[in-house]
């Protein structure tokens, strides 16, 4: 809630059906599930997590400036594959 406040994070309109989303494709059921948001610096701050329970749990996130400040974005991807393969990978483009 802090975090909100002091940027005054505004809720972003995300398209019908990519908001939440269950699927029980290939061995283990996930659920997908997404934030958005704008703020006065950042144009657009996108959140995405894949829970499959254990086997798998992703967490992606990408941070748009807003155009007038010369940023680039910034990409942040947190993978967990079983209790054996953690992956963070950070992206600025």
């Amino acid at each position: 809630m802090q975090l909100f406040q002091r940027f005054d994070l505004q809720n972003r309109t995300i398209p019908s059906g990519l908001e939440l989303n269950v699927s029980d494709r290939g061995r283990h059921p996930a659920t997908i599930r997404s934030w958005c948001y704008q703020c006065q610096e950042l144009r657009k701050i996108r959140y995405t997590y894949i829970d499959a329970g254990e086997a798998s749990q992703i967490f992606n996130s990408v941070i748009y400036p807003n155009h007038c400040y010369d940023l680039p974005l910034l990409g942040i991807d947190f993978l967990s594959f079983g209790k054996i393969k953690n992956l963070i990978g950070l992206d600025f483009q």
